[in-house]
């Protein structure tokens, strides 16, 4: 992580606030609140097709060794403990009913859909899916490829495209999103990411980011074009006028709004208890990170860096203030450490992916 003093004379941005910033170079179903907003209950929701035997078509034994096959492979893989032992629960639970099961009508993608998007609500369980289901389709006859093609398509679609596209896999992602804060979901574009994952430390990274703020900016802009829901009309205007503010060269400007309208996003969209699980950051004071595993992969990863960027900071107690972004410093602690535009992008990008994510859970 960057060390909180400046270690190089900055380069004069020309603009509103300029940054003291060395890598800010000028040259990317629970019920949560009011709003109704509902993400999935944690472990497996075996799909009812398959508790009900009747009006179902073909042998099912290949698909059901098939399975058990499949849970018995997850002790090789390098994934927690606790992620293995939940996904051969959940999937013994798809087995045994299947035992009973005689008939199948492959045309019924709503199936193979529920067997896939269970599989896929385990954080850790990303990364292995791909590799194993690829092992899995070589040991089917051939009428089952079709559906453990359509587990693999499901696979590759629960990562946003720049992910996607990065070829990014969750154990290089979650150093990033964890340890130094980089908002990665939806934004920046899947070249940045992949630049991001291939440099060799954080500080790297932070000069990467400087450099290439512009695209960044863009990113966003195309990322909150795609935002629909008629609820988050006022935030994706805020977060517009946080891009235009970057653009004009006003980042303090710009990195006040971003934080002030993540805080008021956290505030409206999110029920209490939620709120405070998914931004309450005892890291400088216990040691204790942020649990990823005890989220859905989408809420991990979107909110993730937004626990980093809620790390404690009491200017009572003389705490330093820290040169990457924070919401609170950027509320306690206005300074020409805190305040640049590298952190103003950070700050545009958290905003961002807040928005986009909310976007497709918001009922």
């Amino acid at each position: 992580m960057d060390a909180d003093a400046g270690d190089q004379k900055p380069k004069d941005e020309n603009t509103t606030g300029s940054s003291t910033d060395p890598d800010d170079d000028p040259q990317n179903t629970d019920s949560v609140g009011g709003t109704g907003l509902v993400r999935p209950s944690k472990g497996f929701v075996v799909a009812d097709s398959f508790a009900t035997p009747q009006g179902l078509g073909i042998d099912t034994l290949g698909l059901t060794s098939g399975l058990t096959e499949f849970t018995r492979s997850l002790s090789y893989l390098d994934a927690p403990a606790k992620q293995i032992r939940a996904l051969t629960a959940g999937l013994d639970s798809i087995v045994q009913p299947m035992r009973w099961v005689t008939d199948l009508q492959l045309s019924n993608r709503s199936v193979v859909e529920g067997i896939g998007k269970s599989l896929l609500q385990l954080t850790s369980f990303h990364d292995t899916i791909r590799q194993s289901l690829d092992l899995l389709t070589q040991s089917y006859k051939s009428q089952w490829q079709g559906i453990f093609d359509t587990l693999v398509d499901l696979a590759k679609r629960a990562y946003p495209a720049n992910l996607r596209d990065a070829g990014a896999k969750l154990v290089e992602l979650e150093p990033l999103l964890l340890d130094e804060g980089i908002p990665l979901m939806w934004v920046p574009r899947a070249a940045t990411v992949r630049m991001l994952l291939d440099a060799p430390d954080a500080r790297t990274r932070r000069r990467l980011i400087g450099r290439r703020w512009t695209g960044i900016t863009t990113d966003c802009e195309v990322v909150l074009d795609g935002v629909t829901h008629p609820a988050l009309r006022d935030d994706l205007g805020f977060a517009y006028d946080v891009a235009n503010a970057l653009k004009a060269g006003h980042t303090s400007a710009a990195q006040a709004l971003a934080a002030n309208l993540l805080d008021s996003i956290l505030q409206h969209h999110l029920d209490d208890a939620l709120r405070v699980r998914l931004t309450k950051n005892d890291f400088k004071a216990k040691g204790v990170k942020f649990k990823m595993d005890d989220h859905m992969f989408m809420t991990a990863c979107t909110f993730a860096p937004v626990w980093y960027a809620h790390a404690r900071y009491f200017p009572k107690n003389n705490d330093r203030i820290p040169r990457t972004f924070g919401r609170h410093p950027s509320v306690h602690g206005v300074s020409r450490t805190q305040y640049s535009r590298i952190n103003a992008v950070y700050a545009l990008m958290l905003v961002t992916s807040v928005i986009k994510y909310l976007d497709g859970e918001l009922l």
